[in-house]
C-alpha cells in the first residue's frame, strides 16, 4: 500500500492500537477512548492491561498534532517517562 493511498482517521487508529494491543503485546484487554478523572484531563485513545503492567496509545494523525501537546497547559509531569514510539504502523 502506497503512503499516497493511506487515508487514515484518527478512529481508524484507535482500533487499529486497540487491535495490536490485544493480539500483539498480549493485553488480556483493552479500552479505547477511556474518559478518566484526571488532573489533566486527557483520554487516553487506547489502553491494554497484561501482567501488571499497562500500555498507553496516543493515536496522531501528524506530526503537527504529535508537538501541539507540548502547549498543552497540563500535559503529563514527567513527558519523558513511559514514552516508546512502537512503529505502530497500518497492517502491523
Amino acid at each position: 500500500m502506497s503512503d499516497s493511498s493511506l487515508e487514515l482517521s484518527h478512529n481508524s487508529l484507535v482500533k487499529i492500537a486497540e487491535k495490536w494491543l490485544v493480539n500483539t503485546k498480549g493485553c488480556g484487554f483493552a479500552l479505547v477512548e477511556l474518559n478518566a478523572f484526571t488532573q489533566s484531563g486527557e483520554i487516553p485513545d487506547a489502553i491494554g492491561f497484561r501482567s501488571g503492567i499497562s500500555i498507553l496509545i496516543e493515536c496522531k494523525l501528524s506530526r503537527a498534532d504529535f508537538l501541539s501537546d507540548k502547549k498543552k497547559k497540563k500535559f503529563r509531569i514527567h513527558p519523558w517517562m513511559g514514552v516508546n514510539y512502537p512503529g505502530l504502523k497500518a497492517g502491523a
